[in-house]
């Protein structure tokens, strides 16, 4: 919320040519975080559960549908596609790494229901 307020009072003081655009880019990419935020703690906790072959399935198929969406992005949109793209690239791997995980995270919290006190 502060960068989506301050936005273009921060763009015409460090890029007062290009003032528009840039306050354009800080609100799209600034939403990139909170989703940036749970892929990465999705991942820690596939890594503390061992599941790198998840976390490496999900990876290899994000990468291929980044590698596609990215360019046409950037092609079709400019420099607005390329800020998209880079929400868009946490928001694809979200949807991919869920799926990809629930084999890891099924028994882990199987396991925890079965033990009221947590996990041994």
């Amino acid at each position: 919320v502060f960068v989506s307020v301050f936005a273009g009072p921060f763009a015409r003081l460090l890029l007062p040519a290009e003032a528009e655009a840039a306050t354009q880019v800080m609100r799209i990419t600034i939403w990139l975080l909170p989703v940036m935020a749970v892929v990465w703690v999705l991942g820690a906790a596939l890594n503390g559960l061992n599941g790198d072959a998840a976390q490496a399935r999900a990876g290899t198929i994000t990468a291929f549908v980044n590698i596609i969406m990215t360019p046409l992005l950037v092609w079709n949109f400019g420099l607005m596609g390329a800020a998209w793209s880079m929400v868009l690239r946490y928001v694809v791997w979200l949807a991919v790494f869920i799926p990809c995980s629930l084999g890891t995270f099924r028994p882990v919290l199987q396991a925890a229901r079965k033990e009221p006190h947590g996990l041994s």
